[in-house]
């Protein structure tokens, strides 16, 4: 008798390559820039946005861990970095990871006094 083949199910299908597309990358916002854009935190550097990753980003739920940060710079010119990492309870698309860390991310930045705030940004990666 022959082995039975398991059934294709396509969105299974979908979401298990569009992980194999988000191993290695993260998503990053810094304020001063206004964008969006893709790292590649294995090599550190800035990639370019393709077809395929694209989908895989705003087609597909995925779950996230957002490092939110508020940048400042003391009257004596030393910088530092206020980090807190949040995991978001539920899948979202790529662009509703602001709306869900929103609220956290204004009370670390209400956490630097406003002289002293220079930025503020957050690099969110897909668990997988």
């Amino acid at each position: 008798m022959a082995k039975k083949r398991k059934q294709y199910i396509a969105h299974v299908s979908k979401a298990r390559s569009s992980r194999a597309v988000m191993r290695d990358l993260a998503i990053g916002f810094v304020a001063n820039r206004d964008r969006l854009e893709l790292i590649n935190v294995k090599s550190n550097r800035i990639e370019k946005c393709g077809p395929s990753i694209d989908a895989a980003m705003s087609k597909i739920r995925h779950k996230w861990i957002v490092y939110l940060g508020s940048m400042g710079r003391t009257e004596l010119g030393k910088a530092y970095i206020k980090l807190e990492e949040v995991r978001v309870a539920n899948e979202v698309f790529k662009h509703e990871i602001s709306e869900q860390v929103g609220k956290i991310h204004k009370a670390l930045t209400d956490s630097i006094p406003s002289k002293q705030l220079s930025n503020v940004g957050w690099i969110a990666t897909p668990t997988l």
